[in-house]
């Protein structure tokens, strides 16, 4: 078997489980969204702003190192084993320490109680580290997604219970710690064996040096990605972050799809790290594949987004319409850099990534100081422009590592970009017509997704190329449908 078939093969199985799991949570959102208030979310978010910086030193990037290096013993694994537990005892006490300092930033009392409840899930996610990590080093993908399912439904089931029985923004506490709960007992259930024997300096020294990197370089992205989370928080208060989360965790969903091939990919270019044609082969097809998934998903509901909000998510909801638009757009650059780190990760260049990561921090940040004058509007509109500046530099310097110019990049992004702006352009004309004749938010919203569906759909059967054929006899061939695979 292909190394690019076992990516596609691996990403098929993450991809039903994603699929299963973006579905029942967009029907989770919907539901709570309606039940709570733009302040509970607000609040919520104002309290993982601190906890999701905490939950970056999970473990110390040990389970990328194991992932990584392709022979492991029994010394490796127990002190890994060892570090990961401890770090998760230590990141909670950590994160209750820190909640009187969030909840005096904030100046919401409230925020302490969430801290210190939402961080349990550190203690379990630090003992069930390791075992998830030999999973995918052994690209279990298929138990994966069956555990992540699991685990996704019972834990928006809790959350569900919770808040039509009135605990507002606990509701969302609940669904993150009996989640995490789950996931650690189905993890132990199928990972069995692993050595719990004693901890070697030596061992943890050669773990560290690689993984010390990958935390540098998930701090800087953290601090990123979410400090438009932290100032609009303090400046614009909690219902503004509430506007501001729920339309940037909607337009993550699609993005989700980046994240399920991210983690079958980085197994598969450390097997191929020595084989540069491979390497870059199986790449720049899965890039490819991402594209086609999330740049018309992105462009798709950026058409759809006002009849999207009134009749998915309510009337209340209304001024996050703006912001969505503009993360949309935002949300296509992502999709394909998000899966950047894996080719300085595989190529042992963690050091080259943490400094690329420290040049655009600053700017970043600068970004959202100067949106914010602008409310969440401004935020997420400079947010862009810098976020289409670093794509270009970050994607430079990492295809040096493997013998490519950016140039070569975008033939590959022609065809998906290309046929999702024709499926955008048809859906926006379908939208005008229905709103012409008098047609209601349902109505555009049912006809306008069903006629995207549609229209992209044929023209995947019409124009697919090379890259495309050898996507669909992978997909066939595991449906039985073909007997064998030739890349």
């Amino acid at each position: 078997m292909s190394l690019f078939r076992n990516v596609v093969m691996n990403a098929g199985w993450s991809g039903v489980g994603s699929i299963i799991n973006q579905l029942f949570s967009l029907v989770v959102s919907v539901v709570l969204a309606r039940a709570l208030s733009p302040q509970d979310f607000g609040l919520m978010g104002m309290a993982l702003v601190f906890t999701n910086f905490i939950v970056l030193f999970s473990g110390l990037g040990v389970g990328m190192s194991i992932i990584q290096n392709q022979q492991m013993d029994d010394r490796y694994l127990s002190t890994a084993r060892w570090t990961a537990s401890l770090v998760g005892v230590a990141l909670f006490t950590a994160s209750c320490a820190a909640a009187p300092v969030a909840a005096w930033f904030f100046h919401d009392d409230r925020i302490r109680a969430l801290m210190i409840a939402s961080s349990l899930s550190f203690i379990l996610t630090g003992v069930c580290n390791i075992h998830l990590s030999i999973m995918i080093k052994e690209m279990r993908f298929k138990e994966i997604a069956v555990i992540e399912v699991g685990s996704g439904f019972i834990g928006g089931g809790c959350a569900i219970v919770a808040a039509v029985n009135g605990f507002g923004v606990w509701s969302l506490v609940a669904q993150q710690v009996s989640a995490q709960v789950v996931r650690t007992i189905a993890v132990f259930m199928m990972v069995r064996g692993v050595p719990w024997r004693g901890f070697d300096w030596s061992v943890f020294r050669v773990l560290f040096s690689f993984s010390s990197y990958v935390i540098g370089s998930s701090v800087v992205n953290y601090f990123g990605r979410n400090a438009d989370n932290l100032i609009i928080g303090r400046f614009l208060g909690s219902a503004a972050l509430g506007y501001y989360g729920l339309a940037y965790s909607l337009m993550m969903k699609p993005i989700q799809v980046t994240a399920l091939f991210s983690g079958v990919l980085y197994p598969a270019l450390s097997s191929a790290k020595d084989d540069p044609l491979q390497f870059r082969d199986i790449y720049m097809r899965t890039i490819k594949l991402i594209a086609l998934i999330t740049f018309p998903a992105m462009l798709g509901m950026w058409v759809v987004t006002t009849p999207l909000i009134l009749v998915v998510y309510g009337e209340k909801w209304v001024p996050i319409i703006p912001v969505f638009r503009i993360l949309c757009l935002i949300g296509m650059i992502q999709s394909v850099l998000s899966c950047v780190g894996n080719i300085y990760m595989a190529m042992g260049e963690t050091r080259l990534m943490f400094r690329v990561n420290m040049i655009s921090l600053p700017f970043t940040l600068l970004s959202f100081i100067v949106g914010i004058r602008w409310g969440i509007v401004g935020v997420a509109f400079c947010y862009a422009i810098i976020a289409v500046i670093f794509w270009f530099v970050n994607y430079s310097i990492a295809l040096r590592l493997i013998g490519m110019k950016i140039k070569q990049l975008f033939p590959y992004l022609k065809l998906p970009f290309i046929m999702s702006f024709t499926m955008a352009l048809f859906v926006q004309l379908l939208l005008w017509f229905m709103s012409y004749m008098g047609a209601g938010s349902g109505l555009q919203l049912s006809l306008g997704v069903t006629g995207g569906i549609l229209s992209y759909c044929a023209m995947i059967f019409l124009f697919s190329d090379d890259d495309i054929g050898k996507i669909k006899s992978a997909i066939y061939d595991k449906m039985g449908f073909v007997k064998s695979f030739r890349t």
